[in-house]
């Protein structure tokens, strides 16, 4: 059997994906963390929380949409309740996490400034001629690694 091999221009595409995908995180989180004092984990619990029902999102299907282990969930819940910008509650369901009202007012302002962030770094760097074609193109790919591009899962 044959491996395929890249291109030269797939191959210096996909090692823009990997630089890409390396250097943009940890950017965003210490933005974040240098202006606000949150980090971008954070961010992502109180995004996935403040599109929920008011009931919340029991912790497993945060883990796991988050892609994350229970216990890392349950550290950052840890550091979100003790500013008070989530609660948690038992139930018979299981264990629900809720953004609160604070939380919810703290996620739009952390909102503001990775929103920022991000048309600085990532559509400040791409040409606006070219920005529905690569558009389309992170569309296609989210698509294909079964991601639905119109959300965060």
């Amino acid at each position: 059997m044959e491996v395929p091999i890249l291109t030269g221009q797939q191959l210096a595409g996909w090692h823009s994906i990997l630089g890409m995908c390396d250097g943009l995180i940890p950017m965003l989180d210490r933005g974040m963390l240098e202006s606000d004092g949150t980090s971008i984990h954070e961010y992502a619990l109180l995004y996935h929380l403040q599109s929920v029902t008011p009931e919340g999102l029991r912790m497993s299907d945060l883990a796991k949409s988050l892609l994350i282990t229970s216990r890392t969930v349950n550290r950052r819940i840890d550091s979100l309740e003790d500013r008070g910008w989530v609660t948690r509650s038992n139930t018979d369901g299981g264990r629900f996490i809720v953004i609160t009202e604070e939380g919810s007012r703290s996620f739009y302002r952390l909102a503001d400034g990775h929103y920022r962030r991000v048309q600085d770094l990532v559509y400040g760097s791409i040409p606006p001629q070219d920005l529905e074609v690569t558009l389309r193109g992170f569309a296609a790919i989210a698509a294909r690694v079964g991601r639905d591009p119109t959300k965060l899962e």
